[in-house]
């Protein structure tokens, strides 16, 4: 038990608080005929991860034989522990509690769990909700990965290891506190973590909202008020653009250890260029036409016309004097009057590519852009002075975003500790008061062993 020890607290094994263990029945596919089953409802491990959503909704029906489902059939309180399943970043051990509502069903069909699971029924003198909310806790701390072997793929928890697991054990009134307290706050965290869920598509929402005003001229109306500006005209990129171009492979595949960097759709991370990951260079005195007319300067505006996904956008950096763009990358290298963080905004912002989507060509689960259909790019180009305010705006705004975005970020860590955070102060006995008058762990102990042995003894 994590720090002191209680005075009316006793720490016991949960193998003295159960009353039954049984494994679970995977049976057989609900369309088979066999004698002597019925269909249930059977619990696997997929549904661990949203339980607390679904309770069970998503269960599937299988056909299991009417002894077994006597025996398994699943009761409000029961706890489910995964004794299979897992992997090298989830260690098994995780478990389900059981309620009335993850027992309803639309068929009233009973419910059972698989074999993947053990059924743990406690004496009727435990809190089983609060037995299960150690449980997790202890999952959580990583208590169980200790008890698993197995493959990577798939751990097995040695359940009756398990079963010896030290438990801080409080006066039965004193579960029941600590249990509804925690219902009351997880409910609470619940409602704050459904909130914080929205927060990233919101901030994906406003950046979209700022670079199409942008592009259409309504993030500066109140700026171009009063100033002698021309209107925005609209050009062909091939007009607008010193060179359009895709680039090309080296015959044979060439690559060197050193050159010029050879950029291919991977290295278009998030907008910028990330040329750390398995960086390739080409020769710097290859003379092979395919090659050379699609070296890019630092500045040129790139997108990848190859997806899914389509329109990566990035500028190229002054890291090289020179670079070199495959053929699933194209390159727009603007006039003096169109200024490359401008165009690289309106590309970012979408629309020329998802006019295309629907007229795009490629093998299945391909889609493809063609040289053409970039030059033909439709680009509103505002006078340089606007350019260069609507770039100075969209900067500002999206810093003010990537700070909304930190203290989301920072926020969402924190609130991921907090349920262990809760328990552990739950189990060190600081979340409900201690009352005189709930008695004794120690006896209420003693009250289950008499049972048991009464029990044996019939």
């Amino acid at each position: 038990m994590d720090g002191k020890f209680l005075y009316n607290w006793k720490e016991t094994n949960l193998a003295n608080l159960t009353s039954f263990v049984i494994g679970g029945d995977w049976g057989y596919a609900q369309e088979d005929i066999i004698e002597d089953t019925s269909l249930a409802y059977c619990i696997r491990g997929n549904e661990i991860k949203e339980w607390e959503r679904d309770k069970g909704k998503t269960a599937t029906i299988r056909r299991i034989k009417n002894s077994s489902i006597e025996k398994r059939k699943l009761q409000k309180g029961d706890i489910l522990v995964e004794i299979s399943g897992g992997g090298p970043d989830q260690p098994v051990g995780r478990t389900i509690y059981i309620d009335e509502e993850s027992l309803k069903n639309r068929s009233g069909y009973p419910t059972v769990c698989t074999n993947f699971f053990r059924l743990v029924r406690l004496c009727d003198t435990i809190n089983s909700k609060y037995i299960n909310y150690y449980l997790h806790y202890f999952y959580l701390k990583g208590g169980t990965i200790k008890m698993q072997g197995g493959s990577n793929n798939l751990r097995n928890l040695r359940f009756k290891e398990y079963l010896q697991s030290s438990i801080p054990l409080p006066p039965l009134t004193e579960q029941n506190r600590i249990a509804d307290k925690l219902d009351t706050l997880f409910g609470q965290l619940n409602t704050i973590q459904k909130a914080l869920e929205r927060i990233p598509e919101l901030i994906k929402n406003f950046r979209q909202q700022i670079l199409t005003f942008a592009v259409t001229g309504k993030l500066t109306e109140e700026w171009r008020k009063g100033k002698n500006l021309t209107q925005w005209k609209t050009e062909l990129a091939s007009e607008c653009c010193e060179k359009v171009q895709s680039g090309g492979t080296p015959k044979g595949g060439k690559f060197e250890e050193s050159g010029i960097p050879f950029l291919k759709v991977y290295n278009i991370v998030h907008t910028t260029i990330d040329f750390e990951n398995e960086p390739q260079y080409v020769s710097s005195d290859i003379h092979n036409s395919k090659i050379k007319k699609s070296i890019s300067y630092p500045g040129d505006v790139v997108m990848n016309i190859v997806g899914p996904p389509l329109n990566k956008v990035a500028i190229i950096p002054n890291t090289y004097s020179e670079w070199n763009i495959n053929q699933a990358i194209v390159l727009f290298r603007p006039k003096d009057y169109l200024d490359n963080r401008f165009l690289y905004y309106f590309f970012c912002e979408g629309t020329p590519v998802n006019r295309l989507v629907n007229q795009t060509r490629g093998v299945v689960g391909q889609i493809n852009i063609s040289l053409t259909q970039c030059r033909n790019f439709l680009i509103h180009i505002p006078p340089i002075e606007e350019q260069k305010e609507i770039v100075r705006l969209i900067d500002s705004l999206f810093k003010k975003l990537e700070l909304v975005e930190k203290q989301y970020n920072a926020l969402k860590a924190k609130i991921e500790k907090l349920p262990q955070a809760l328990l552990s102060k739950a189990f060190r006995g600081e979340l409900v008061d201690q009352l005189p008058s709930d008695g004794s762990a120690e006896n209420l102990l003693k009250e289950i062993e008499q049972f048991k042995r009464s029990t044996k003894k019939k």
